[in-house]
């Protein structure tokens, strides 16, 4: 199954498989960034995140960036005991969580 159709200039259309970008994603990903705004973010939802990063356990570090809009923004890194495995799987999991996509991979 692909996942993305390609177009590279002069070597043509190419299709990437979604188990290739999955990998590359997992081993290229050192940080998981997770953007929420303080006002509107429940102890419910905090919770859940804990519990989801603690499922999905890997080498990657996660960062909470808790913002209050238009007034400031904390950084908090997370310990090793939040790293995490980068995967589709999990982003797609925090943002059920939220409602929203809240978290990238850099």
């Amino acid at each position: 199954m692909t996942i993305c159709h390609c177009c590279n200039g002069d070597l043509g259309h190419f299709e990437i498989p979604r188990a290739e970008l999955a990998r590359i994603r997992a081993e290229k990903s050192s940080l998981l960034d997770i953007k929420l705004n303080a006002d509107v973010v429940s102890e419910d939802q905090l919770r859940a995140l804990e519990k989801m990063l603690r499922l999905h356990p890997g080498g990657c570090r996660a960062q909470l960036r808790m913002e209050i809009p238009k007034r400031s923004e904390s950084i908090l890194p997370l310990g090793d005991d939040y790293k995490i495995a980068a995967s589709d799987d999990l982003l797609a999991r925090i943002e059920q969580i939220f409602g929203d996509r809240v978290a990238v991979l850099r």
